[in-house]
C-alpha cells in the first residue's frame, strides 16, 4: 500500500482513519516510509504528523477549482 501512497507526496491531501475521534486530517504529505506517512500541516507552521497506513481507510487529494484554487 505504501507504493500507491507515494503518489500523493507533495500534494494537500485529506485523509480518513479508523480512528472515529481524529476525523478526517488535512496536509501535505511529506514521505512515506515502511508503514507510517509524515503529514506536514498545510499552513506552513512546519507541524507534522505522523499516521499509520494500517488505519488510514482513504486518502484524498484536496480538492481544487479549474484555477488551482482550493474550493
Amino acid at each position: 500500500m505504501s507504493e500507491i501512497v507515494k503518489s500523493y507526496i507533495g500534494k494537500e491531501c485529506i485523509i480518513y482513519s479508523i480512528e472515529s475521534s481524529l476525523g478526517a486530517i488535512n496536509g501535505i504529505i511529506t514521505d512515506v516510509q515502511e508503514n507510517w506517512i509524515v503529514l506536514e500541516d498545510r499552513a506552513g507552521k512546519g507541524e507534522k504528523q505522523l499516521l499509520n497506513l494500517e488505519y488510514v481507510t482513504r486518502i484524498q487529494e484536496y480538492p481544487a477549482k479549474k484555477n488551482g484554487k482550493r474550493k
